[in-house]
């Protein structure tokens, strides 16, 4: 076998490889669809806002129910499209699992560690349960990962060696990595201890950038 028909093999194994850890998640995201009753009590106030009361449980009493406010309002937004809440809280969910998906593999890359991982999130009855439920998680995985991306991005001094660009690629990240870090605390409070010794460490590596200039 020469070098071209080894590197068509290898390039085939790589495609089905992928081809089947998207087909495992994808699998296994569709056949635990469902959706929670305590989703319902998010979907009520969701149809309140549009019913012209606000995002309350009740009319006329100012009472916020819901624990995610940007789930909430992703939700919100995608219900001026269907007012078919049960259906659109699905799809969305799925279109997020899908964007975790892309990242989780620009993440590791290699097909293989991709398969594993995806086998490993399949073998959760926890994981896969909640990713579409209704609540918040399918949200909460993809911004972790897309934290997890940026993270990455910051500490791998790719331009390194060129000052300005990495310097600037710097500054980026940082900003990116709080963007996300704040988004995520508007998902789900609890997420903040999750990440919040990592958001301290980046702040302490990279005080340069934020200085108070004499």
């Amino acid at each position: 076998m020469n070098s071209l028909e080894k590197i068509t093999k290898n390039s085939k194994s790589a495609i089905l490889l992928l081809l089947l850890s998207f087909f495992i998640a994808l699998f296994v995201f569709l056949k635990n669809a469902w959706i929670s009753e305590d989703a319902y009590i998010l979907f009520r106030s969701i149809e309140q806002l549009f019913a012209g009361n606000g995002p309350i449980w009740n009319p006329h009493e100012r009472v916020q129910v819901f624990t995610s406010p940007l789930w909430f309002w992703v939700l919100s937004f995608v219900r001026v499209l269907s007012s078919d809440i049960y259906l659109i809280t699905i799809i969305v969910s799925f279109l997020l699992w899908l964007f975790t998906l892309i990242i989780l593999k620009k993440l590791f890359n290699n097909n293989k560690t991709f398969l594993t991982a995806i086998l490993l999130f399949s073998a959760s009855i926890g994981f896969f349960d909640y990713t579409s439920s209704g609540l918040e998680n399918p949200l909460a995985y993809f911004l972790i990962s897309l934290y997890i991306f940026y993270y990455n991005k910051l500490f791998s001094n790719k331009y390194k060696d060129i000052v300005d660009v990495h310097l600037s690629q710097e500054k980026k990240n940082v900003k990116m990595i709080l963007f996300i870090f704040g988004l995520l605390i508007c998902v789900r409070h609890d997420l903040m201890l999750l990440l919040l010794p990592s958001i301290v460490y980046v702040l302490w590596q990279h005080q340069h950038l934020y200085k108070k200039r004499k």
